[in-house]
């Protein structure tokens, strides 16, 4: 692939895909250098592979895939087991009045845990749940995964109960 066409198609990919890319590093891990280094170690990773990519349309699984991966290896190569005080409120709060306030701060707080405990899920229940969140069908999260479609909705259903359960203690729902 000639140089410019491969910057073009890094220029699109990167557009379509930076967000997802994003909410992927907050689900592997909490500290901002982290995420930025892992954010940046992704799309190096998308860059150089960019030549194994034969199907544009298949870039969307791909991309997932590369992440989800990318995500793994960093978590396993930091050995290193986040405490929740790493975790901060996004500061994204609106000019309104408090209610408007002390509701987007609980939203904000209930993500940070949420985040915190599919953290402290195992490597592949991590990623599976990751996926899931992206909105991949079954499929997808298949594909990316390597596991059967049954598999993955099994998983998927005992890792939704646990994360509810643990969720649940936390607020008492």
């Amino acid at each position: 692939m000639k140089q410019t066409d491969k910057s073009i198609l890094f220029n699109e990919l990167y557009s379509r895909f930076e967000a997802m890319v994003y909410r992927t590093c907050c689900y592997y891990v909490a500290d901002e250098a982290d995420r930025s280094d892992l954010f940046q170690e992704i799309f190096v990773k998308i860059y150089t592979g960019l030549d194994g990519l034969r199907n544009r349309k298949a870039a969307k699984t791909w991309v997932y895939r590369i992440a989800n991966n990318t995500g793994i290896q960093y978590v396993v190569k930091k050995k290193r087991h986040k405490q929740a005080g790493d975790m901060t409120v996004v500061e994204r709060l609106p000019d309104s009045g408090p209610e408007d306030t002390e509701k987007r701060i609980r939203e904000d707080e209930m993500i940070n845990r949420l985040q915190l405990e599919i953290q402290d899920l195992p490597l592949l229940d991590r990623s599976l749940i990751v996926l899931f969140l992206e909105n991949l069908s079954m499929r997808e999260i298949a594909g990316v995964s390597g596991l059967s479609e049954n598999n993955v909705r099994v998983r998927l259903h005992r890792i939704k109960k646990k994360l509810k359960e643990k969720t649940a203690k936390d607020y008492g729902n």
